[in-house]
């Protein structure tokens, strides 16, 4: 076992890839309305000291807080929007509802890419480091899984012309895999990351030896969905 320096700066005792291993599951489902409103919900949970430090936070905030929490949540993720959050019933994480601003034009051929919502630290944060200046001092990082699953309905009045094709990436440092499927007007995307750095403190060494599957991951993330009116 070895000591994992977490988010939220605490550390705690876990074996590598164990079932004590800080892990994250992301669970949006968004409703794409006619006139382009994009709505849903949000589930996110937490294993590990994040979980009780999660929970803390949302149980101390009042309800305009929570809006407001929301909303810089969706602001830091380039989502713009409203919305509230809770700590979810089983106190494994949070759960919230939000509404974006900006709406999708759907009156002639477009593409989007699945926004992010109400997670704090998601699978592309962790990618778009590659462009990032090579540290010259050890820096903190961790071992950890995170598995993100987005649902997205589209109007009757769209169809929907192409998905990303996914992807699998696997090194002795990362594995990344991803899956997007056409169901009628529901789009579905799984997104599962792994790090399996052996310390909590990584090395110049070891910035360089991700880079590439940071880049191939950013460039997953940021694929676009196609649709045209019917």
């Amino acid at each position: 076992k070895f000591t994992l320096l977490t988010r939220s700066g605490k550390t705690m005792r876990i074996p590598v890839l164990g079932e004590e291993q800080t892990a994250t599951s992301v669970s949006d489902e968004m409703t794409i309305a006619a006139d382009g409103t994009i709505s849903g919900t949000s589930r996110i949970n937490v294993t590990g000291s994040d979980r009780a430090d999660m929970r803390a936070t949302l149980e101390t905030l009042a309800s305009a807080d929570r809006e407001q929490f929301a909303a810089r949540r969706l602001t830091g993720n380039g989502s713009p929007g409203s919305g509230t959050v809770s700590a979810s019933k089983d106190g494994k994480g949070l759960e919230g509802t939000y509404k974006l601003s900006t709406p999708l034009d759907l009156s002639a051929p477009g593409a989007m890419r699945i926004p992010y919502t109400l997670v704090d630290d998601s699978i592309f944060d962790f990618a778009s480091s590659a462009s990032a200046q090579v540290p010259t001092t050890p820096y903190r990082c961790s071992a950890g899984h995170q598995i993100e699953r987005f649902v997205l309905t589209f109007p009757a009045e769209v169809s929907i012309t192409s998905v990303p094709k996914g992807t699998k990436i696997e090194t002795p440092l990362v594995r990344y895999s991803s899956s997007y499927t056409i169901n009628g007007q529901k789009i579905e995307a799984v997104r599962d990351y792994q790090s399996l750095f052996p310390a909590p403190s990584c090395n110049a060494e070891q910035f360089r030896a991700v880079a590439d599957a940071k880049r191939q991951i950013a460039r997953d993330v940021a694929a676009q969905i196609f649709f045209a009116p019917r």
